[in-house]
């Protein structure tokens, strides 16, 4: 698969996958944040690091606009009247419970890309296994996402930059 810019739309860099494998369909571009959920729960195969970090950047946006509309709906409602009170409690109630379907929508094909960005370096996903310690196993698969993948074909499959 090959990546490449192709251009900015108000100070956003667009990244675009184009190729012919599993994860595009025919000639079809495909925004690269996006990939992963067209990959839902493929844990097997290899992914970029930009595959990678497109879709955290995605999600925290998902995440930011979720606690923006919470803050807001809190902060709003100290001088309103009755109506405009309303208005902002229903807002709270949606943001609040928000959060909970969007964490479970984007669980699975976030732990799939992060296995298969450590496929990307050789290792396997049994280092998901350093989450159980709180404050020693976010760290280290940190710093695994950000290490380059091996060059060309490792025991995962393809290299995603070939």
């Amino acid at each position: 698969m090959i990546h490449r810019y192709v251009g900015r739309i108000e100070g956003y860099v667009l990244i675009v996958a184009r190729g012919e494998d599993s994860t595009c369909v025919g000639n079809k571009i495909v925004f690269l944040p996006f990939l992963p959920l067209k990959r839902y729960a493929e844990f097997h195969g290899r992914s970029s690091r930009a595959e990678y970090w497109s879709f955290v950047a995605f999600i925290s946006i998902g995440y930011a606009a979720i606690v923006a509309m919470l803050a807001a709906s809190v902060s709003g409602s100290l001088n309103e009247t009755y109506s405009e009170q309303t208005i902002s409690a229903l807002t709270y109630f949606l943001s609040r419970f928000a959060i909970i379907p969007y964490t479970l929508a984007i669980f699975v094909p976030y732990f799939a890309v992060l296995v298969r960005r450590l496929h990307d370096q050789g290792r396997t996903g049994w280092w998901l296994i350093t989450l159980l310690f709180p404050y020693l196993g976010v760290p280290i698969l940190w710093v695994l996402t950000c290490i380059e993948g091996t060059v060309g074909p490792n025991r995962f499959g393809p290299d995603p930059k070939a």
